[in-house]
């Protein structure tokens, strides 16, 4: 996690507990990251199969939604952050789509951004039926 403090005591205090507690990783740490990079081609391959599959699903559930998103598809990594084009409030359109289907979603205000944008990750492997349960969300709308 992220900490962030003005007060230098209690700062130098985190950074000597965080040097005690990180100085060196767990053995099982180091085995399992020498298995992974020993087969990174396959773990890439897994995930950059995975990304562009949850981003054609996002082109074709944007595409039935123009009317409600505005979005530009992103280039690089698994995050996107499409406009609301209808006069909604992302702080109220983010949290009531999180208490009546479950599904997180942040809005750009905890960004020092705008009112109308929100923040959507899809690189997780059950993104597909996180969309789903969106677009459920959305016809109840």
């Amino acid at each position: 996690g992220w900490i962030v403090t003005k007060n230098k005591y209690l700062y130098s205090k985190m950074a000597a507990f965080k040097d005690y507690t990180t100085i060196c990783s767990s053995a099982p740490s180091e085995i399992l990251s020498i298995i992974a990079l020993r087969n990174k081609n396959s773990l890439i391959d897994a995930h950059l199969s995975r990304i562009k599959r949850n981003l054609s699903l996002l082109d074709c559930f944007f595409a039935d939604y123009e009317d409600m998103f505005e979005w530009i598809k992103p280039k690089a990594g698994t995050i996107c952050f499409p406009k609301l084009k209808r006069n909604l409030n992302s702080r109220d359109f983010c949290q009531k789509a999180v208490t009546e289907s479950g599904i997180m979603l942040l809005p750009s205000t905890v960004y020092n951004y705008d009112l109308s944008h929100f923040r959507l990750g899809f690189g997780r492997e059950n993104f597909p039926e996180a969309l789903i349960k969106f677009r459920e969300y959305l016809k109840t709308q």
